[in-house]
């Protein structure tokens, strides 16, 4: 007997490759649909379906939605959703493979995880035919999140879509077709170097020496948080700036004379492997930026905007344009001159600068 009832559902057997045969649910108490049923199944065998079959032995369609695909004659449709592959399986791997080209310290891969699976919701299957262009761009216009952090969601799913070109699941990219949010105009705001020695002495340690270190080189927050008291070598007054964003972003950092106090008596009783900043984290540091920016009346002024205000401070003091590039980890000049280019000095400004290029010029030619 090919079928029973048991409650008031049917079962049927559903014949195995070895032979053998097992036991699963119709989800119907009609018995001749049930016999329809069995007949499909013991007819594909026949056939060597075995496609279909092994389908509902290992759980990826029931017999039920089989006998609805045959009866209505789609199973060609239900064919190319068997061979379609779900993505969730990659999801893993792909995290470890962004983690392991960054920073340990960073959270970008937790990141890009959690902006992933606003698409790919965790435990629910997302199949490759569903990752159209089409789909990609519906998901990032219905987003309720403004321009700049729909780009960061359009870079997460580019790096996905890449990775899965790498794994042979896909073979083109379609977040290629799927146009990213134009970008924000750059921020503008700085503050002045006495504005900036308030805001510092404003926080408690070891925020204090956080801002120090922000405002004295630009580096951003998460490669500040990550240093080791060896990153910084004493006798030049530098900091190894290991930033992830890109091959530029690592880099070495002059820190300004002005902030060079406040970090040199933060690190003084430091091991040399020891941490900087052990028992901190980027929200700590931003809630007491936040709150010292409250206390002196600064309105408007990001945590970020630190690397503004040290670019406008030296570019303004006669550093070039090289210089700061490098400084804040830029691969080349024209981000700087866009943002900062009127800031240049001015005629009065030079002037002002010319003395001190003179005694510079003058240590270099005794140093010789």
């Amino acid at each position: 007997m090919s079928l029973y009832i048991r409650g008031n559902k049917f079962t049927v057997y559903v014949p195995k490759r070895d032979g053998g045969r097992a036991p699963k649910r119709t989800s119907t108490s009609d018995k001749k649909t049930a016999k329809a049923m069995d007949a499909m199944l013991l007819s594909m065998a026949a056939r060597h379906q075995w496609e279909f079959i092994d389908a509902v032995h290992d759980g990826k369609i029931s017999v039920p939605r089989l006998y609805e695909a045959h009866a209505s004659n789609r199973l060609s449709e239900l064919v190319a959703k068997l061979r379609d592959t779900d993505l969730q399986q990659f999801v893993p791997a792909w995290t470890n493979e962004v983690r392991s080209r960054i920073s340990p310290t960073s959270d970008t891969a937790q990141q890009y995880l959690t902006k992933l699976r606003s698409l790919l919701p965790e435990g629910q299957p997302f199949y490759r035919s569903q990752l159209t262009a089409q789909t990609l761009s519906d998901w990032l216009v219905g987003l309720p999140v403004g321009r700049s952090t729909k780009r960061k969601y359009h870079a997460a799913l580019s790096t996905f879509c890449e990775y899965l070109m790498t794994c042979g699941v896909l073979e083109s990219n379609p977040m290629r077709r799927v146009k990213a949010p134009p970008a924000n105009a750059p921020r503008r705001e700085s503050l002045s170097l006495p504005q900036v020695r308030a805001l510092i002495e404003a926080q408690e340690e070891p925020y204090r020496t956080v801002s120090a270190l922000l405002h004295g080189t630009g580096m951003e927050i998460s490669v500040a948080l990550a240093l080791r008291c060896s990153d910084i070598d004493r006798v030049t007054k530098e900091v190894r700036a290991r930033g992830t964003k890109t091959a530029s972003r690592d880099r070495v950092a002059a820190i300004a004379g002005w902030a060079w106090p406040q970090i040199e008596q933060h690190i003084a009783n430091l091991l040399p492997n020891a941490p900087l900043f052990p028992n901190t984290d980027r929200w700590r540091a931003l809630d007491a930026h936040k709150a010292a920016c409250k206390a002196l009346g600064i309105e408007n002024y990001r945590q970020h905007d630190a690397r503004h205000t040290y670019a406008v401070i030296a570019i303004r003091a006669g550093a070039s344009f090289e210089v700061v590039a490098r400084q804040l980890g830029h691969a080349n000049i024209s981000q700087v001159v866009n943002v900062y280019g009127r800031h240049r000095p001015d005629r009065v400004d030079m002037r002002s600068w010319e003395p001190v290029a003179l005694e510079q010029e003058a240590k270099r030619l005794v140093a010789v």
